[in-house]
């Protein structure tokens, strides 16, 4: 006679996607498109690799709080620096001063490999910087405008998986209607008014 645990079939593995395609789509476009605002940043702050606090410059002769840059060392050469509101770190190797693609030290604020363009050109990583905003923006939008067309006519969102239960349809869908109303809220497309049967309605 076999045992209880013999008898038991193998637990069953379940595997479903919570968002739809489209939302997967345009959440890998942020990916991308931030990951290069941030590289072509990068690239813009090597021009001028200081910050200052509160509206003053170079112009008015205020330190930077931050500062990246090379100097001279009398024991190690060349070093890169990095200078944080008056204390200054050896930072050789990754900031200030790093070895470009063939191999040599290279006086930059940001080594090649975490910039866009990797050479020192302003006015593409400009262009970088500038066009891949502009698809983050639109991306953005039509993320909103998306979640809002979603809407069912009972006012809430549907769920684009097939839950293993109705009680997990149920709670699932409350879940996601609740986190496509903080959405529309936050980006002002949620209507303070409601339709005839009294549901929250969006503005389309």
């Amino acid at each position: 006679m076999q045992g209880g645990d013999a008898d038991r079939s193998p637990a069953r593995s379940y595997l479903y996607y919570r968002h739809s395609l489209p939302v997967r789509l345009m959440h890998w476009t942020n990916v991308v498109a931030l990951t290069i605002l941030l590289m072509s940043g990068l690239q813009i702050f090597n021009a001028h690799p200081n910050l200052y606090w509160s509206g003053k410059s170079s112009y008015t002769g205020a330190p930077p709080v931050l500062a990246i840059g090379a100097r001279q060392s009398p024991e190690s050469g060349v070093i890169g620096t990095t200078r944080i509101f008056g204390h200054e770190f050896n930072t050789t190797g990754v900031l200030g001063v790093s070895r470009s693609p063939d191999g040599e030290l290279s006086a930059r604020a940001f080594p090649w490999w975490m910039t866009i363009p990797d050479n020192p050109w302003l006015s593409m990583a400009r262009a970088w910087h500038f066009f891949f905003a502009w698809v983050l923006l639109i991306n953005g939008m039509v993320y909103v405008a998306y979640g809002a067309a979603a809407q069912e006519a009972d006012g809430g969102w549907p769920i684009t998986w097939d839950p293993p239960s109705a009680a997990s349809r149920l709670e699932w869908r409350g879940i996601v209607t609740l986190g496509a109303l903080r959405t529309l809220t936050s980006y002002g497309r949620l209507a303070p008014s409601t339709d005839a049967r009294g549901d929250l309605r969006t503005v389309r």
